[in-house]
């Protein structure tokens, strides 16, 4: 496995839009991809869900995961409508874990 991150302090970068295409450009070679949605913007999951996937946000996200201190993500990740991706949606539920602890969010 490996673990692509994109981050950035400032917001209207880019960060988002690269990757999404570098998810996109897997995929469509093969890989399997899992894109973790940590923005309170939302925009890798309105991109990736469609009605189905983000009514199914609303209890599947990676707020609720961190929030239940899970220790697999399996039961948080959702199908999107291209093939080899599926996410971990955001939530402006984000916002109430900020002081998320760094042990929390390395397991």
């Amino acid at each position: 496995m490996k673990v692509v991150t994109y981050s950035s302090i400032k917001g209207g970068v880019g960060k988002s839009s690269i990757a999404a295409m570098t998810a996109n450009c897997l995929a469509a070679s093969g890989k399997k991809v899992l894109v973790i949605d940590m923005d309170v913007n939302n925009s890798m999951s309105f991109y990736y869900l469609d009605k189905k996937g983000a009514e199914q946000a609303k209890e599947k996200n990676i707020a609720r995961a961190l929030g239940a201190n899970v220790e697999c993500l399996n039961d948080y990740t959702i199908k999107t409508r291209f093939e080899n991706i599926d996410i971990i949606a955001s939530s402006l539920e984000l916002i109430d874990l900020r002081a998320v602890s760094e042990r929390r969010l390395r397991n």
